[in-house]
């Protein structure tokens, strides 16, 4: 089993069907990749939330667009990235 795996049974046998189970579940697995954190660095293979986590993401899109300028898969200004992607949305189904 994976170590997540084992969490959410262990939590399970303790705790049932309840938030005590929830707060158990998610405190150990917020504990695990914090420990990552430092033990490991963050993103990459091994470090903690890895290399497509959402977090990571964010913050390695957010340099990139500060040192590097925003491009077309910015999801901030970038044509191609959410917000563009959206608006372009909103404007088909207007009949922009």
């Amino acid at each position: 089993m994976t170590y997540e795996q084992q969490v959410f049974v262990s939590c399970a046998i303790q705790n049932g069907v309840s938030w005590a189970f929830v707060g158990c579940f998610g405190g150990q697995l917020t504990a695990h990749e914090l420990e990552k954190c430092i033990d490991q660095g963050i993103g990459g293979d091994d470090g903690c939330f890895g290399n497509n986590d959402t977090a990571v993401r964010t913050a390695r899109d957010g340099w990139k667009d500060i040192t590097e300028g925003t491009g077309d898969s910015s999801d901030l200004f970038g044509g191609d990235g959410f917000t563009g992607q959206t608006l372009e949305d909103a404007r088909t189904w207007l009949g922009l």
